[in-house]
């Protein structure tokens, strides 16, 4: 595969992808067709591919193949997520508010008892469906790398991104220490 048409299928197959994301978010569309759009440029996740973007010398691009490798992966998945969250509907009080208006809410109610109320019922709703499908999803994230020689889904993030996960983790968990005072209980 040519380095002219790998970037010329990607970037349709991302054009394709996004306007699926819109039409189906914005509920023009009862279902996404993800798992169609990546069989339709299943050249992108190919050997082929990997090998011209690995030839590149870009590690960008090697990063962008490995994604599209692994979208095509979980692309069920992600359907199954953005379905999940169009349908959920959550029970706060007798009152029903759709998953996707539940940070809305979160952000502009000022009734700290409602937020907590819609909080907790969020966090039981994902706990119940959400969770598992983003768990599936890490997982066959994780079988993806390891199959393309990566020891583990850190080591491989860090060698494609160029960002030292290890590193980034400890800041982060530094940060969230130092900054933990702040963070009013009523928050």
């Amino acid at each position: 595969m040519s380095l002219e048409a790998l970037l010329a299928d990607g970037e349709a197959m991302h054009e394709a992808l996004g306007r699926e994301y819109v039409l189906t978010g914005s509920g023009q569309k009862p279902e996404p067709a993800f798992q169609a759009i990546y069989d339709r440029y299943a050249s992108l996740a190919g050997d082929a591919a990997l090998e011209t973007a690995r030839a590149s010398g870009d590690p960008a691009l090697l990063e962008w193949i490995v994604d599209v490798r692994v979208g095509r992966l979980v692309a069920p998945l992600d359907e199954a997520q953005l379905l999940w969250e169009q349908q959920t509907v959550l029970d706060v009080g007798g009152r029903a508010v759709p998953y996707l208006r539940a940070p809305i809410e979160l952000s502009n109610n000022p009734d700290r008892s409602y937020r907590l109320a819609l909080d907790a019922a969020r966090a039981r709703a994902v706990a119940g469906g959400l969770t598992t499908l983003r768990r599936d999803r890490f997982l066959r994230e994780h079988e993806a790398l390891a199959a393309l020689g990566w020891c583990d889904y850190v080591d491989g993030m860090t060698v494609l991104s160029g960002i030292d996960m290890v590193s980034l983790g400890d800041a982060a968990a530094r940060y969230l220490e130092a900054t933990e005072a702040m963070m009013p209980d009523g928050a």
